[in-house]
């Protein structure tokens, strides 16, 4: 298609810019870094989607919530508290003293080091492994659990 006319040509890429900005305003939704979501009683700082997040927490406290999908969380350092959604979730604590809540689905959590608590979900298949440190390890007949 060419255009003869510079008005013409203008008023071709405006359409498109326009058409751009409203696609990109219509894409998935993305984690936010908070919400209305609590975990244990603590306002989330980091709040998932119903679909697979990654998060990587920083050196401080992350409340981190997920609401489904097969997440991948990196807390950090710091004495993180994390509310996993349903799915196939892993999670690593890193340093601190660490609470990890897992739900439906095998989750795979981590403690690295510091005291922390892994609590898996009811009836599924939780792998969890605190390492170093002096760790709380709730599990079922189906998990495995390295306190």
């Amino acid at each position: 298609m060419t255009f003869t006319s510079r008005s013409a040509r203008r008023a071709v890429l405006a359409g498109s810019a326009a058409l751009l900005c409203a696609a990109a305003s219509l894409s998935l939704a993305t984690p936010s870094i908070a919400g209305g979501e609590t975990c244990r009683g603590e306002q989330a700082t980091f709040v998932g989607t119903p679909g697979r997040d990654v998060f990587n927490g920083g050196p401080g406290r992350d409340v981190v919530v997920t609401l489904g999908g097969n997440d991948d969380i990196d807390a950090g350092g710091g004495n993180d508290l994390i509310c996993a959604g349903g799915g196939r979730d892993e999670i690593d604590g890193d340093a601190g003293n660490d609470e990890m809540y897992g739900q439906g689905g095998n989750d795979e959590m981590d403690g690295q080091s510091g005291d922390d608590t892994l609590i898996g979900g009811r009836g599924d298949r939780d792998d969890a492994d605190g390492e170093i440190g002096f760790d709380t390890c709730n599990a079922e007949i189906e998990d495995q659990c390295e306190a």
